[in-house]
């Protein structure tokens, strides 16, 4: 185990870090305990779902994105999206306490401004005015926002993983086996100024040559989203859109797992109503996730109305995970707790995020959904998802009904030997 551990160390350091200058974070030297708990539950996660040979790591870089090593089965944080993550939160508790408190004057940099908000660089521990983390009343739910967010964005990563997406994106990955040990998958969560938003996955011969592969694709320069769709494969764009959308409903589904387990802990909430809680629960999570794609739309702005970006809009991947939610029965695989849970979460979001900018943007921005087009796209990406996503981790389904046949051919010939 610390054998692996020190490999993929290694390669990070050699393949990675000497070509960008950032490093492993060491939030040892951070005055608040936040980032030590953050990396906790990472490792934690990694451990539960991908297994022993995995591995998380906080990264020290101000770019506001995350990142899968599909080779390494590794999933990185970068420093820049936990100040995204702080910086929702707090606009979230802030449009709380606005609700609650509606005539009271208090501190909310946010309001009139979320993209300034949003894009203010470090977060300030020690900025007396920041009262959600200063004043204990409102810290444990500035800490349990943040959490719930960071466990998405970790079991999006995750669910790349678990998925083969490094492994799919092969040209003739039909054809290999599902465990091969020469893919780099790096998806950028929020790309650069004038990069190319896209997961990217490369064939490499030697470590240093795929890395330089992603780079040369993460660094493409295009004109606007409109230039980036006329030169993309319209079927290799609409992958790479399957991909984000399995890896989002991944996310979540496991995501509602993990927050009733910390929200409604079965000592405290013994013999109350599951289905009652676990609705409850869905309206919390859809809350959390459309607040974190929110800010990311602010962070790189898309286009709503069509989605031929090499990525799926913010706006359509929050939708997506409501439609997924309503298609499974999310809740017990019942329609009627479902439609409730996702009800609840939609009207809260409206709410409050609303109350938290001052004005209507981010109604605007989640309407945008409704045209036609966005739907249409939807069901394209509902069409191709076998391609892309597997019940069992790390094998698709296709070699795992072929290992069944040998195990029952096997099991064949040993009982009549």
């Amino acid at each position: 185990m610390q054998n692996h551990k020190s490999s993929v160390e290694e390669y990070i350091q050699q393949n990675i870090f000497s070509r960008t200058g950032e490093n492993f974070f060491d939030f040892s030297f951070e005055e608040d305990y936040l980032y030590q708990q953050l990396d906790f539950i990472g490792k934690n996660l990694c451990l539960k779902y991908v297994g022993i040979y995995s591995c998380f790591y906080l990264i020290d870089s101000f770019q506001a994105q995350a990142g899968a090593i599909h080779k390494h089965q590794c999933v990185l944080v970068y420093k820049g999206m936990l100040e995204l993550i702080f910086r929702t939160s707090a606009m979230m508790l802030g449009a709380e306490r606005r609700q609650n408190e509606p005539n009271e004057m208090f501190y909310e940099p946010w309001r009139d401004n979320v993209h300034l908000w949003v894009n203010g660089g470090e977060f300030e521990w020690a900025n007396d005015q920041y009262w959600w983390i200063h004043d204990q009343t409102h810290r444990k739910a500035f800490d349990m926002l943040v959490e719930a967010m960071f466990v998405f964005l970790v079991l999006h990563e995750i669910g790349h993983i678990h998925n083969l997406h490094g492994d799919r994106r092969n040209d003739d990955a039909k054809e290999n086996p599902s465990f091969i040990d020469h893919i780099i998958f790096i998806h950028k969560a929020v790309g650069d100024t004038e990069a190319v938003e896209a997961v990217e996955a490369v064939e490499a011969v030697e470590a240093v040559e795929a890395v330089e592969a992603v780079e040369a694709v993460d660094e493409a320069d295009e004109a606007d989203e409109a230039d980036e769709a006329d030169e993309a494969d319209e079927a290799k764009k609409l992958d790479a859109h399957a991909r984000e959308i399995i890896a989002d409903s991944y996310a979540f589904q496991f995501m509602l797992l993990e927050l009733q387990e910390c929200f409604f802990p079965d000592s405290e909430y013994e013999g109350v109503d599951a289905g009652t809680l676990s609705s409850i629960n869905l309206g919390i999570c859809i809350y959390v996730v459309a607040s974190f794609f929110w800010a990311l739309s602010f962070k790189r702005p898309m286009m709503n109305d069509s989605q031929n970006a090499n990525y799926p809009s913010h706006a359509f991947r929050l939708a997506s995970i409501e439609s997924a939610c309503l298609e499974h029965k999310i809740c017990m695989r019942d329609n009627t707790l479902t439609r409730s849970g996702l009800e609840m979460g939609m009207k809260s979001y409206i709410k409050k995020l609303t109350c938290a900018s001052n004005n209507n943007e981010f109604i605007e921005w989640r309407l945008t959904m409704n045209i036609p087009a966005n739907q249409e796209h939807y069901e394209k990406i509902c069409a191709i998802t076998g391609d892309w996503s597997n019940l069992m981790f790390g094998v698709r389904d296709e070699d795992l009904v072929e290992k069944l046949k040998l195990k029952v051919h096997d099991f064949g010939l040993n009982k009549n030997s």
